[in-house]
């Protein structure tokens, strides 16, 4: 089975399409080639996410009755390490 390595789409200002490409790269790449991708959205909007997963299961991540996040976010999640806790 052919490999196609990482890509990774990054541009300091937003709004310049980097999620729908990620989101289409992928699909295109998980549909057309029938390769597994592993997409990671790094963006604390989650944009990518929403695009990928059925609302319930956003909602079932993400929300909360207050509005807060109940699950931790990427940088809290690596935060750890940055202070050099490498128990992850």
């Amino acid at each position: 089975m052919p490999t196609l390595g990482s890509l990774c789409f990054f541009n300091n200002k937003g709004g310049v399409g980097k999620t729908t490409l990620a989101c289409n790269v992928a699909s295109y790449i998980a549909e057309t080639e029938r390769l597994s991708v592993l997409l990671i959205d790094g963006d604390p909007q989650c944009n990518a996410t929403q695009l990928v997963l059925q609302d319930e299961t956003t909602e079932a991540l993400y929300g909360s009755p207050s509005g807060l996040p109940e699950m931790d976010t990427l940088k809290q999640v690596l935060l750890p390490l940055l202070k050099g806790d490498a128990s992850l």
